[in-house]
């Protein structure tokens, strides 16, 4: 990941000015692009089906992890880790 100095370097040289260059974006009302960073990464397996397999674990009784994840599978068609069944756990207690 490239610190928010790069990113200001990368935006402010194709201007020629060298570090006051900033100005000129400031001047143009386009400060909003200096602060830009990219939002990808990849989306979650359970964001549509967290609240289901949440149900599913309160109603039944599962003793591990794998257990658990073997249910995801079934049910669902989506193999996940054993840490991604953790991380959700960890996230349900929190919040209950």
């Amino acid at each position: 990941m490239k610190c928010f100095f790069y990113y200001l370097w990368v935006m402010i040289r194709p201007l020629g000015r060298g570090i006051c260059g900033g100005s000129y974006l400031v001047d143009f009302g386009e400060i909003d692009n200096l602060f830009k960073v990219g939002g990808g990464g990849r989306k979650r397996k359970l964001e549509n089906v967290e609240e289901t397999i949440i149900a599913e674990i309160e109603k039944n009784d599962y003793h591990s992890h794998q257990q658990i994840a073997d249910m995801i599978q079934e049910k669902h068609g989506i193999k996940v880790s054993l840490k991604s069944v953790e991380r959700l756990l960890k996230k349900t207690k929190s919040n209950a």
